[in-house]
């Protein structure tokens, strides 16, 4: 991960002016966002930000030491370039390797803000706070619309607790760059009192962001006015369907509007799942108190379930779900918890069906089609469940739990030949270490000491560690 992310989160991403590629990201559409910032550096080969959205998805990958690479030889390619040099920063593993490579970059261009932010980031990372301030105030005066600019400064204010000072660089970013909806989140976070403002500003500058419309919706229910928080979450939901805990939300809406729940129940369901690990007497009691004053409640049924499931009460999870799932039948939320509980119990038959309707209305969610296929196993047999996976392993080529599932399941059918087939071509397409790892076992399985060796080799390639080319040398 760049040192970026390390320190702000999400900040080094969430960016307004990637285009394309940053919604498909948000979307959780990983491969096909990185596909996207690729072409898009093919038409334009110059465009920094779609090639730190490259660096940011590989290194959040798995592929640091790859990224970091390639970004070196084109730094290196293009002389004293201070947008290239200032990539082989972001795109640095070390500490060391990003200073050098931000330095370069200024060397070439003292007034290149986006190298002097990468310094600061530096600086912070290693504890020089104060000239990691003196640098971010210096990439805003040389760049005033560089938006991670502020976002590293705000997020170095907020970290030495200088709040006020925090909330006027946000406000100082509302005004130099509008269209950065960072800035808009931070500031309603820091002030309260007039977060709804700034987020119905925030909606109107970057309307389709659907977090701002999800943060407004969250203001506007808190302040009791549900007809306008309800109309918040469709719009984020109508830039993305997929987000759970949005659609939680607005059926907290439809349930408080029909007298079903009360506003504040919303924080008393979160500690009651911040508990169970924690103090699970304190859950259970909870949640039975919540079901006992809110008995036609979707949401406080759902908790319970969960509750009582992660405490080891599975009938009673188990009554709670299916509760749930008579008061919002088609709810693929209800069907995966109540599915996955299911299936736990070796109850597939039963199991299979509230899965496979979860992953249809679900197709982002990885975990779903993974439990639909197991489920599907325990009835059709495994080969149907191998079918299933492909399928899914196919759809999130960045994702490994797919194709380490079909793996397994294909070495449990003895197929071990099959087995090496989808690892082997699943790390053609995304080197990730462990698939590279998985299919070096593979392929010794199946007698091919010599490609086992040349996975190891390519993992210690993506990984930097050496050892991993000890054990392809000892093969």
């Amino acid at each position: 991960m760049p040192l970026l992310l390390l320190l702000c989160g999400t900040s080094g991403v969430a960016r307004a002016d990637v285009g394309p590629a940053l919604e498909l990201l948000r979307s959780g559409e990983v491969a096909e966002a990185l596909a996207t910032a690729e072409a898009e550096v093919l038409e334009s080969p110059r465009d920094v930000p779609s090639h730190e959205l490259i660096i940011d998805i590989s290194m959040n990958l798995g592929l640091g030491y790859r990224v970091e690479a390639r970004y070196l030889a084109v730094a290196e390619a293009m002389g004293e370039q201070a947008w290239a040099w200032t990539l082989a920063g972001r795109a640095a593993t070390t500490a060391v390797a990003a200073r050098a490579a931000y330095e370069r970059a200024l060397r070439a261009d003292p007034s290149y803000a986006r190298a002097q932010t990468g310094l600061g980031d530096v600086d912070r990372a290693e504890g020089e706070l104060a000239s990691a301030e003196a640098r971010y105030w210096a990439a805003i005066a040389q760049d005033p619309g560089l938006a991670e600019a502020y976002t590293s400064l705000g997020g170095l204010l907020l970290a030495l607790d200088r709040q006020a000072e925090a909330l006027a660089t946000c406000r100082q970013a509302l005004v130099a760059v509008p269209g950065d909806p960072e800035a808009y989140l931070a500031a309603a976070q820091l002030d309260a009192a007039t977060a709804e403002t700034t987020l119905r500003k925030g909606v109107r500058q970057v309307p389709n962001d659907t977090r701002l419309h999800a943060a407004l919706g969250d203001e506007l229910l808190e302040g009791g006015q549900l007809d306008e928080a309800a109309a918040s979450y469709r719009r984020s939901l109508a830039l993305d369907p997929h987000q759970p805990d949005l659609v939680s939300a607005a059926i907290l809406v439809e349930e408080v509007a029909d007298g079903r729940l009360e506003a504040g129940v919303r924080e008393s369901l979160r500690r009651a799942k911040a508990l169970t690990g924690t103090s699970p007497v304190a859950a259970v009691d909870l949640v039975n108190q919540l079901a006992l004053r809110h008995p036609d409640s979707f949401l406080v049924h759902m908790a319970r379930g969960y509750v009582l499931a992660e405490t080891g009460d599975r009938p009673g999870a188990e009554r709670s779900l299916r509760r749930a799932l008579l008061i919002r039948p088609s709810d693929p939320d209800a069907q995966a918890t109540l599915g996955l509980l299911l299936l736990s119990q070796g109850q597939g038959a039963e199991a299979w069906p509230l899965l496979d309707a979860a992953r249809q209305e679900r197709p982002r969610d990885v975990s779903v089609a993974i439990s639909a296929a197991m489920a599907r196993a325990q009835v059709q047999g495994p080969a149907a469940a191998a079918q299933d996976l492909a399928v899914t392993a196919d759809r999130f080529p960045t994702d490994v739990r797919p194709v380490m599932a079909l793996a397994t399941l294909l070495n449990q059918l003895g197929n071990l030949e099959g087995a090496y087939t989808v690892l082997h071509r699943s790390v053609e397409r995304f080197p990730h270490p462990t698939l590279l790892l998985a299919a070096a076992g593979a392929a010794r399985d199946v007698g091919r000491d010599a490609e086992a060796a040349t996975h190891l080799r390519t993992l210690a390639d993506v990984t930097g560690e050496e050892r991993w080319r000890e054990a392809a040398d000892d093969l």
